[in-house]
């Protein structure tokens, strides 16, 4: 949907709806788990010999992420119609 223009400002009415599914969320989790070492860990290595990796999760980046599994926006037009319809 394109944004509109200065001059239809007036008349334009949106409604934005937060959704939730339950398969989407199971699909967010699976890619979760595999992007989970990249994201939601600090690895370090140390300096001595033979080297040590240490890593730390960011468990409040890992709940937020989580939180919003199965979640998405929709942006519609349709004033008239009701979240669940939409």
């Amino acid at each position: 949907m394109n944004d509109p223009k200065p001059n239809d400002l007036i008349n334009w009415t949106e409604q934005i709806v937060l959704c939730q599914s339950a398969a989407r969320a199971q699909k967010k989790h699976a890619m979760l788990s595999k992007a989970e070492l990249r994201r939601f860990y600090t690895i370090e290595r140390s300096a001595d010999s033979p080297a040590v990796l240490t890593w730390t999760r960011n468990d409040a980046s890992m709940d937020d992420a989580d939180a919003l599994c199965g979640c998405y926006v929709l942006r519609t037009n349709q004033t008239v119609l009701d979240a669940s319809t939409i």
